[in-house]
């Protein structure tokens, strides 16, 4: 109702409308970090059979990290030493 998000009232209220419905019916999930935490797992699906332990323990910080989001992406690393 505000206009910050730069649809005209009708729509606006349409969409509200429409996300009460969703929510009534349990449909409208608020599980931002839940599914981040699984979006981020699936990656690690990409990496081979022998990398990927390595790649899930990176998720939560674990080794270091350089870069940024705003300069094009992160690297994450973490080092094993082989017996």
């Amino acid at each position: 109702m505000s206009g910050k998000s730069h649809q005209d009232r009708a729509t606006c209220l349409r969409e509200a409308d429409n996300a009460y419905d969703e929510a009534k019916k349990g449909a409208l999930a608020n599980n931002a970090g839940t599914d981040l935490q699984k979006n981020a797992t699936a990656r690690c699906e990409a990496q081979p059979q022998a990398d990927r332990a390595d790649c899930i323990q990176r998720i939560p910080g674990a080794g270091t990290t350089e870069g940024s989001v705003k300069g094009g992406g992160l690297i994450r690393e973490t080092e094993t030493r082989l017996p």
